[in-house]
């Protein structure tokens, strides 16, 4: 990976938190996840309320970008050439710390909504990491034999269809995983642009 510039790096970070948004809501994720759902399982009580279908949309749109926004900042430090098991120096730390604020912020802007609201959403995302932090690593074998574990696929869960919790985590468990893909396809994509100031 060439190195970059602290510049370059706060341009990477505002378009990763523009791309994101524009990613979940460019190909309608959560409401194609919904319509899904509803098909699949057959609850067409879920959604077929308007005014709980657009509450549904929104609150778990919100579920996933706390998911998305922990995984690019999860993904970025090795985009910045920083590996796992290598020591970081002060100034790696430094891009890192930038790409982190830049990110936030232009998240934040990209969001809308009053100051508060990101400061919640803020307060959210502190909470995911360390509720992830707290979920045990497994192998993939043992994670495909499991019940779905982590903050996202118990919140989303709940949302969607308190009465049929299991059925409703294993479905925001597949979700997840696309989530993960496509934050990791924002990140691929926005460190992937040739070295521009």
């Amino acid at each position: 990976m060439v190195s970059l510039t602290p510049r370059q790096v706060a341009v990477r970070a505002q378009e990763a938190a523009s791309q994101l948004v524009a990613a979940l809501d460019r190909d309608a994720l959560v409401p194609k996840f919904l319509r899904w759902y509803v098909s699949e399982k057959k609850r067409p009580g879920r959604t077929s309320e308007p005014q709980r279908y657009r509450d549904l949309v929104e609150t778990i749109r919100r579920e996933a970008l706390l998911l998305l926004a922990l995984q690019v900042e999860f993904q970025a430090p090795q985009s910045l050439g920083i590996r796992p098991s290598q020591r970081v120096t002060p100034a790696q730390s430094r891009l890192v710390k930038l790409f982190r604020e830049e990110f936030y912020a232009a998240l934040g802007r990209g969001l809308g909504g009053s100051e508060e609201d990101f400061d919640d959403f803020r307060r959210d995302i502190e909470l995911f990491r360390k509720l992830y932090a707290e979920v045990p690593r497994v192998s993939k074998r043992s994670r495909m034999l499991a019940a779905p574990k982590g903050p996202f696929v118990d919140r989303c869960g709940l949302l969607l269809d308190a009465p049929m919790l299991d059925q409703a985590r294993h479905a925001a468990a597949k979700f997840e995983v696309e989530l993960v893909a496509t934050a990791a396809a924002v990140v691929k994509k926005v460190f992937s642009r040739r070295k521009q100031p």
